[in-house]
C-alpha cells in the first residue's frame, strides 16, 4: 500500500512499485472483466454435448488398452461365485504393433519453394523445421498422439512458442490428452479441417492461474460455474451450490480443487478491400474497410478524377480466448492462418459424427476371449479331479482315513474288504468333459481380436512357419493397406503442422539466429532471416532416421554396389552412409574421417599442381616463342612477296614498251630514252 511521506503537504503519498503493480493489475482486470458472450456459451454446450458419449467410450477404450477389461458388475458377479477373473490382454499388443510401425516409418517435413531461384531459402527453412522438431522433441509427441488416435480415434498436439525459458522464444510441441479437447460439433472432415473452433479444458493450480491473470478473484477465474455440466439439460449446470458446496462470491474457494480454465480458438470472417494502385500499375494492396474509406477521401481531395478501384473480399481471422467465469483474455491467435491445435483422426462414424479407433472393434472379441477362458477354468475347477466312489462296508472298519491317504498317493497301496473288487462295489469317478466345440469358440474369439482390425501375424512378427521373405514382406504390406486410412490421417496432420511451423519460423524465429545446414559432406551455420515474399509447398517425405527406410535402401544398395563402386565418387558414399543400419555416432565419425583434411594428400595435390603449373608455363613460353618465329616468317614471306610483285611490275612495263615500239615500226636504239 502507499505510505505517507514525512515533512510534506497533507494527503501526499509516495508511490511505490507495489502500488504501480496493483494499479496495473486493477486496470487489467477492469479492461478484461466482461461477461462471456452468449454465443460462446451456446457453442460450448453444443460441442460438449456432441462429444459426451464419445468421452465415455474413449475412457473405456483406454481402460481396455491398459488391461482393465471387466466391468465392475461382471467382476462382482464372478467374485461372488468364487469364479476366476481372467484377463489376457491382446489389445495392447495390437496397438503397440500399429504404433511401432509409425515409429519405424517416421516422416519429415520439407519446404519446396514455388518460385524459381529460391532453393537456398528452401534448404534453410527445411533445416530450421528439423531444428524446430529436435528442440521440441516433436517426433515423440507425434508418436504419442498417433497412439491416442489408434486407441480412441483422436490424437491431439499443440504447437507453440514458449518464452518461459528463453525470452526469444523456443519451439514446443505438446501431446494433449484427447479428453481435454472439445471440437466443433459440425466438423466432419478428416483431421477436423472444417472445424470453426476448438476448445481445451485446463485444470490448473490456483497459484498458476492467479500469477497469469492477476487482479481477478477466484470466483471470476473459475469456469466451472457455467462449463461444468456435460449436457445443457442438466438442472444443476448453473447451480453454484451443486458444484461449489454452498459458496458464494464472497467466500473462499476450496484449495483442494483445481481451477478450470477454457481455452478457445476460433475464426471469424474479416472483410477487407483489395485496391489497384493507380500510380503503380499491377500493384495490388490489401487494406481494411476503414483504410479504404480514408484513402477514397484523400484521393478525392488531392487527386480528383483519379479512379480508385477496389474489390471487397473476406478472409479468416483466427482468434484465441481464455475463459473463466468471465473473459480473462481475448486476442489474435498465435498463428494467423491455422489453429495451434492439430488433430489426427481415425475412422469416422457418420451417424454420430465422431471418430473412433481400433479398440472399438476389438472390445467384443476380447471380452468373449476373457469369458471363455474364465468359463473353461471354472469348469475345470468345479468338476471332479479324479477320486473314487465306494459303497458302505467296502473299506474295513477303522481304515477309512488310511485308505483315503493311500488312494491320493500315486505309489500308495489301498486295502479293501474281500469281494469288493470282484463285486464292483468300488469304482473310479468319471473324468470331466468339456462341451463340444468349446476350444473352437475360444480360438475363434482370440483370432477375431486381430482379424477385426486387419493386423496380420506377419505385422506382429508372430508367424511360426517357414515361408520366403518376399512372401512375408508382401503379406505385411497387405496388412498395412488395411491401416492406410489412419496413416493417411497422420500424413495430413504432418502437412498441417508443417505449415504451422513455417508460420512460426518466418514470423517469430527469423531474427538472425544461426541454423546448422548439413548436406553434401559439409556443415555450416547460416542466419535464419525472414522471407515473407516466398510461397512454399509443404512436402512430407520419409525421414532418413526411419528404420524401415534404412533397411530397404541399404538392402537394395548392397545388391548393386559391387557393380558401381568403382564409378561412384567419395561424396556419394558419404550420403549413402545416412541410410546404413550403423549407429548414428559411427556414421558421423566415418563422415568426419572422410571429410577431414589429409595432409599427405594435400601435399601431393600441391606438388602435382606445381608440376602442372610448370608444364603450363613451359607450354605458354614455347607458344610465345613459336608465335615470335611465326611473326618473323610472316615478315620474310611479305618481303619476298613484295619483291615478286615489283619484278612482275617491271616485266609488265617492259612488255608494254616493246609492244609500243613494234606498233610504231621503229627499232629501239641504245640512245632511246626509257
Amino acid at each position: 500500500m502507499a505510505r505517507p511521506v514525512q515533512n510534506t503537504e497533507p494527503n501526499t503519498y509516495e508511490v511505490t512499485d507495489d502500488d504501480l503493480a496493483t494499479v496495473e493489475a486493477e486496470q487489467l482486470r477492469v479492461e478484461a472483466l466482461k461477461e462471456i458472450p452468449r454465443p460462446w456459451k451456446r457453442w460450448w454446450h453444443l460441442d460438449k454435448t456432441h462429444s459426451s458419449d464419445w468421452r465415455s467410450e474413449a475412457r473405456e477404450d483406454y481402460a481396455f488398452e491398459a488391461g482393465k477389461q471387466w466391468s465392475e458388475q461382471d467382476k462382482q458377479f464372478l467374485e461372488e461365485q468364487l469364479r476366476p477373473v481372467i484377463t489376457f490382454n491382446r489389445v495392447s499388443v495390437i496397438v503397440d504393433t500399429v504404433a511401432g510401425h509409425e515409429i519405424q516409418n517416421r516422416n519429415e517435413v520439407r519446404f519446396m519453394p514455388r518460385e524459381e531461384g529460391d532453393a537456398q531459402a528452401n534448404e534453410i527453412f527445411t533445416e530450421a523445421a528439423r531444428w524446430f522438431d529436435d528442440e521440441a522433441e516433436a517426433e515423440d509427441e507425434d508418436s504419442e498422439a498417433f497412439r491416442d488416435c489408434a486407441i480412441c480415434g483422436m490424437g491431439w498436439t499443440e504447437t507453440r512458442l514458449s518464452f518461459d525459458d528463453d525470452p526469444e522464444g523456443i519451439p514446443e510441441v505438446e501431446r494433449i490428452d484427447p479428453l481435454q479437447m472439445v471440437w466443433d460439433h459440425a466438423a466432419r472432415k478428416q483431421n477436423l479441417k472444417d472445424a470453426r473452433r476448438v476448445w481445451r479444458m485446463l485444470e490448473l493450480d490456483w497459484d498458476v492461474v492467479e500469477d497469469r491473470w492477476p487482479g481477478f478473484s477466484r470466483y471470476e477465474l473459475d469456469a466451472s460455474m457455467w462449463a461444468n455440466a456435460d449436457h445443457p439439460d442438466d438442472p444443476h449446470r448453473n447451480d453454484p451450490e451443486h458444484y461449489y458446496e454452498s459458496w458464494s462470491e464472497d467466500d473462499e474457494f476450496p484449495v483442494e480443487r483445481k481451477c478450470r480454465i477454457l481455452q478457445l480458438q476460433y475464426w471469424v470472417w474479416e472483410f477487407f478491400v483489395r485496391v489497384a494502385d493507380p500510380f503503380q500499375p499491377g500493384n495490388i494492396v490489401s487494406m481494411s474497410m476503414e483504410e479504404y474509406q480514408r484513402l477514397q477521401t484523400i484521393m478525392a481531395q488531392q487527386f480528383p478524377g483519379v479512379p480508385i478501384k477496389g474489390v471487397v473480399q473476406r478472409r479468416k481471422q483466427y482468434r484465441q480466448a481464455f475463459l473463466g467465469n468471465v473473459v480473462l483474455q481475448d486476442e489474435i491467435a498465435p498463428c494467423k492462418s491455422a489453429f495451434s491445435f492439430n488433430c489426427i483422426t481415425g475412422k469416422f462414424d457418420r451417424n454420430d459424427g465422431t471418430w473412433y479407433g481400433l479398440v472399438r472393434a476389438m472390445k467384443d472379441p476380447q471380452r468373449w476371449a476373457n469369458k471363455w477362458l474364465s468359463q473353461m477354468l471354472h469348469i475345470m475347477n468345479s468338476n471332479s479331479q479324479g477320486g473314487i466312489i465306494i459303497e458302505e462296508g467296502a473299506i474295513p472298519e477303522g481304515m477309512e482315513e488310511e485308505f483315503a491317504d493311500s488312494w491320493a498317493r500315486p505309489d500308495g497301496v489301498s486295502i479293501v474288504a474281500n469281494g469288493t473288487i470282484s463285486g464292483s462295489r468300488l469304482r473310479d469317478k468319471p473324468q470331466p468333459t468339456f462341451p463340444q466345440g468349446f476350444q473352437i469358440l475360444t480360438q475363434f474369439a482370440v483370432d477375431a481380436i486381430r482379424e477385426v482390425v486387419g493386423v496380420s501375424l506377419e505385422m506382429m512378427g508372430m508367424r511360426e512357419q517357414d515361408q520366403p521373405g518376399i512372401l512375408e514382406y508382401q503379406r505385411k504390406q497387405a496388412g498395412m493397406a488395411v491401416l492406410a486410412g489412419i496413416f493417411n490421417s497422420l500424413r495430413r496432420y504432418r502437412k498441417r503442422r508443417g505449415r504451422l511451423m513455417l508460420h512460426y519460423i518466418t514470423s517469430y524465429l527469423s531474427d538472425g539466429r544461426l541454423v546448422r545446414i548439413v548436406g553434401e559432406g559439409r556443415q555450416q551455420y547460416v542466419p535464419l532471416m525472414r522471407r515473407g515474399d516466398v510461397t512454399y509447398d509443404v512436402i512430407v517425405d520419409e525421414s532418413a532416421s526411419s528404420v524401415n527406410q534404412k533397411e530397404m535402401v541399404w538392402t537394395g544398395l548392397m545388391q548393386i554396389l559391387p557393380g558401381i563402386k568403382d564409378v561412384l565418387p567419395p561424396q556419394a558414399f558419404v550420403e549413402l552412409l545416412s541410410y546404413s543400419p550403423f549407429p548414428t555416432s559411427v556414421v558421423e565419425k566415418v563422415k568426419q574421417i572422410i571429410n577431414a583434411p589429409n595432409p599427405q594428400a594435400e601435399e601431393q595435390a600441391k606438388n602435382e599442381a606445381a608440376k602442372l603449373l610448370a608444364e603450363v608455363n613451359k607450354t605458354q613460353a614455347e607458344g610465345q616463342r613459336a608465335q615470335v618465329e611465326g611473326q618473323k616468317a610472316q615478315a620474310e614471306i611479305g618481303k619476298v612477296q613484295s619483291e615478286i610483285v615489283e619484278n612482275q611490275a617491271d616485266t609488265l612495263l617492259k612488255q608494254a614498251r616493246a609492244a609500243n615500239e613494234l606498233r610504231s615500226g621503229e627499232r629501239p636504239g641504245l640512245d632511246t630514252p626509257a
